[in-house]
């Protein structure tokens, strides 16, 4: 896993590492339309939310790599509260650069 939001020390493959990089959203939105690029091949990837950076918890949008690409399907929507605190995690893109964007309405 490589956690994609924000930057900590710790970007293992564990919850320490999520909470080191999530990120605080300011705005409740409907989270949807995850895509993932990296420079190395994506096995997965998800989009992570929680009232506190200890109480992550994996929503509704994810997706299946294929190749360094990585992109959810139609109707996949996570709610987003304000304030949470977001996390995306990828799994197999280890060590590379990795490019993520959502649409958050």
């Amino acid at each position: 896993m490589v956690p994609v939001l924000g930057r900590g020390a710790d970007a293992g493959s564990n919850a320490a590492g999520q909470r080191a990089t999530a990120l605080r959203w300011p705005a409740a939105c409907s989270a949807s339309s995850l895509q993932v690029t990296s420079t190395a091949n994506i096995t997965s990837a998800v989009l992570f939310s929680g009232p506190s950076p200890t109480t992550l918890a994996a929503t509704a949008l994810s997706c299946t790599g294929s190749g360094t690409t990585c992109t959810s399907t139609a109707g996949q929507v996570a709610a987003i509260n304000a304030n949470d605190y977001l996390a995306i995690s990828v799994q197999g893109a280890n060590n590379t650069t990795v490019f993520t964007s959502f649409i958050c309405q």
